[in-house]
């Protein structure tokens, strides 16, 4: 091989433009696979989410909810106060305070 061949050749690989890891990294990924992965981990996201059960909300729970919290002495006695019902809405509606 001439001295002028191989300065050349040394050339041509020194200016040859090479492939990063970027265009590496996606050769690999092909889009068949990537979008069943991408299809699979959504399943799996919102089969999770369906299965914890937030944002259920139950009238019988939340009910159970507001009468542990009331004290019962407070209730009965302002219970037996109450003559409308008006003024039981207005006192649920102020979270079982007495005014």
């Amino acid at each position: 091989m001439r001295p002028l061949d191989m300065a050349d050749r040394i050339a041509r690989q020194a200016f040859q433009r090479s492939n990063s890891w970027a265009s590496a990294v996606i050769s690999w990924l092909h889009p068949v696979p990537a979008l069943a992965a991408l299809a699979l981990a959504f399943t799996l996201f919102s089969s999770l989410w369906m299965i914890s059960g937030n944002g259920k909300v139950n009238a019988y729970s939340e009910y159970e909810t507001l009468m542990e919290e009331v004290d019962a002495a407070d209730l009965n006695a302002f219970v037996s106060k109450v003559h409308s019902d008006s003024e039981l809405v207005l006192w649920l509606e102020q979270g079982g305070n007495s005014q």
